[in-house]
C-alpha cells in the first residue's frame, strides 16, 4: 500500500520511538520559536467560547500537558457534526499526540516544534481562526485505485495538516472502508481542524 506522509508526522514519530528528548534533534532538527503571545490569546479565547472542548482535554491528562513545551491544540465541540471522543494524550516535549474515537473510527491530532533544517514542510496552510476555507491540508493516504484483497485487512486513512503558533500539526483519521468518505474527501477532517481548541497556550 502506497502512503504519504507529511514530513512534520514523520517527526513527530520519530519523537514518539525516542524516550529522550535530546536525541530528537541529532538528525538534522531545529526547535521552531513559538508565538507566545498569539497562542495565550487564542488559549483564553477558546475558554471563552468552548469551555467544554477544552476542558475535556486538560482532564486527560494535566501532567503531559504541562511538560508540553508547544501550543496544545485539541478537537473542539463547536461543530456539533464533529462527535469525537479524546481518551489519551502523551508528551515528548517538543511533540505530542492526542487520541480520540469518532463515529467508530480512530482520529490522532499531532503537533510538534521540530522541523528540518532543509524543509518545514512550507505547502502546508497556516490556520486562520477568521478564514477557515482551508484549515488544513488534505491527504488521503490510500490510493483510490488500489484494491483490498480478501483477509488482507487495508486500512483506509487520511491526513490534514496545518501551521499555527510556529509549529506543525496534524490529524490523522482512520476509516472503517472505501465507502466512508471522510479519508477520501476532504469535507470532514477540514471541518474538525476549523473547529479546533487550544488548550495550553506558550511554550
Amino acid at each position: 500500500m502506497k502512503r504519504k506522509v507529511p514530513y512534520s508526522l514523520s517527526l513527530l514519530f520519530l519523537a514518539l520511538a525516542t524516550s529522550d528528548v535530546g536525541a530528537q534533534q541529532t538528525v538534522s532538527q531545529v526547535v521552531s520559536p513559538i508565538d507566545v503571545p498569539a497562542s495565550l490569546a487564542a488559549e483564553a479565547a477558546d475558554a471563552r467560547t468552548d469551555i467544554t472542548g477544552v476542558t475535556r482535554a486538560i482532564r486527560l491528562d494535566p501532567e503531559e500537558l504541562a511538560r508540553t513545551h508547544l501550543p496544545v491544540i485539541s478537537i473542539g465541540t463547536r461543530n456539533a457534526a464533529v462527535r469525537a471522543a479524546p481518551y489519551g494524550v502523551k508528551s515528548l516535549g517538543n511533540s505530542y499526540v492526542l487520541n480520540s474515537t469518532v463515529d467508530g473510527s480512530t482520529l490522532s491530532l499531532t503537533g510538534t516544534r521540530l522541523k528540518s533544517e532543509e524543509s518545514g514542510g512550507a505547502d502546508n496552510p497556516s490556520f486562520d481562526q477568521e478564514n477557515k476555507t482551508e484549515a488544513c491540508r488534505f491527504t488521503p493516504l490510500t490510493e483510490p485505485d488500489e484494491i483490498d484483497e480478501p483477509g488482507g485487512g487495508k486500512e483506509y486513512a487520511a491526513d490534514c495538516s496545518w501551521f499555527r503558533f510556529g509549529a506543525s500539526y496534524n490529524l490523522r483519521l482512520t476509516c472503517r472502508g472505501p465507502s466512508d468518505t471522510r479519508c477520501s474527501e476532504p469535507e470532514f477532517l477540514q471541518s474538525v481542524a476549523a473547529a479546533q481548541v487550544v488548550v495550553k497556550g506558550g511554550e
